[in-house]
């Protein structure tokens, strides 16, 4: 393949393989090189790459290709398991702790007050939900902003309000990088 087919086939003026004006040898051969990997198609195979981690690893009904711990987590422990993606995307330490023992007090809260005043019970367990799927929809877009996936805020939040433990477990599932159906949660460990 000459310069020519590489020019017509490439829109990118860094990779192509003439030499910078007035500039060294070294710079013509890191060109050279890049086009030398033109040539073979490894660019073009590592941009597929990078285009296919930046998609989830499946779609937001696959829950059963990681049936435990991320699906199981999901349906029957969705807050605490929203907590650890939280504090793993985040980087801050017990953010786990500190996002159930909100969720915790706001419908212990929730249960007092209900009855004093049902109107009051019933508005404080629904703001404490409209909170649980506020950071579970946060959680699906740090995850997205961390893997360079593309969408937007309108999708995570509709995603989120109607398919809850569906998402949450995509979510998962793309955070922890899980592989096998029954993953034995060292991916989740620190290290």
């Amino acid at each position: 393949m000459d310069s020519a087919t590489l020019n017509a086939d490439v829109k990118n003026p860094l990779v192509h393989p003439a030499p910078v004006v007035g500039g060294s040898d070294a710079q013509y051969q890191t060109k050279q090189t890049v086009a030398s990997l033109l040539e073979t198609g490894q660019v073009y195979e590592a941009l597929e790459r990078t285009e296919h981690e930046r998609r989830w690893r499946d779609g937001v009904c696959d829950c059963f290709n990681n049936f435990y711990p991320s699906l199981v987590c999901s349906f029957f422990a969705p807050v605490i398991y929203t907590g650890q993606m939280l504090e793993k995307l985040s980087e801050r330490p017990k953010t786990c702790i500190k996002f159930v023992s909100a969720t915790f007090l706001g419908n212990v809260a929730a249960i007092l007050v209900y009855p004093y005043s049902q109107m009051g019970g019933q508005i404080t367990a629904g703001l404490v939900n409209v909170y649980v799927l506020y950071m579970m929809a946060e959680t699906r877009r740090l995850a997205r902003e961390r893997h360079a996936i593309p969408a937007g805020v309108c999708e995570d939040s509709l995603m989120t309000v109607c398919l809850t433990q569906c998402t949450l477990a995509q979510t998962g599932r793309k955070v922890y990088e899980y592989d096998k159906i029954c993953d034995d949660m060292k991916s989740c460990q620190r290290g």
